[in-house]
């Protein structure tokens, strides 16, 4: 019986560790520029170009090129004006799947961002589609003029015409 138990133990143990071994983890570095004016009302949208670069324990990796936009809809809890270019990055972004692609959607983003000539942002994500992850807290670098606080979306769609 104590064999028997060893037995499917050891198993449990293998099958997690192979599990855990081939789940992806994401960095995605992009730079954007942007801007507008919105009280609740206006429009204000960024949009800009980068790289999604995955592995998993098996030493398999994943480089993708992406292009991104974030912006609001005409009416939105958000605060926004002048305009900025961004240099953000999102590291160890974890799938609980088996492809680096799940990561290509649309995102609900909470965000602050300020620059005065040079300023930072955070912002964090939450994916709009069925299958549910998020993009932890990530950073930005900002140069330009303006304040961002609030909600906006953000889609992240592949770049064919950067791709090898």
């Amino acid at each position: 019986m104590k064999k028997t138990l060893f037995v499917l133990a050891s198993l449990f143990v293998s099958s997690l560790a192979m599990a855990q071994a081939s789940m992806w983890s994401c960095d995605l570095n992009f730079t954007a520029k942007g801007g507008g004016a919105q009280i609740l009302f206006g429009d204000y949208e960024l949009q800009g170009l980068g790289d999604l670069k995955c592995k998993n324990g098996f030493g398999e990796q994943a480089n993708l090129p992406i292009k991104i936009k974030m912006g609001t809809a005409p009416i939105d809890l958000r605060v926004g004006f002048g305009y900025m270019k961004i240099l953000g990055t999102s590291f160890n972004i974890p799938l609980f799947s088996y492809n680096p692609l799940e990561l290509i959607g649309e995102y609900a983003l909470v965000q602050a961002n300020a620059a005065v000539g040079l300023g930072a942002g955070v912002f964090v994500g939450k994916s709009l589609k069925l299958i549910d992850f998020s993009i932890p807290v990530s950073i930005k670098l900002l140069s330009g003029f303006g304040v961002d606080v609030g909600l906006s979306n953000m889609i992240i769609d592949i770049d064919h015409s950067r791709l090898q």
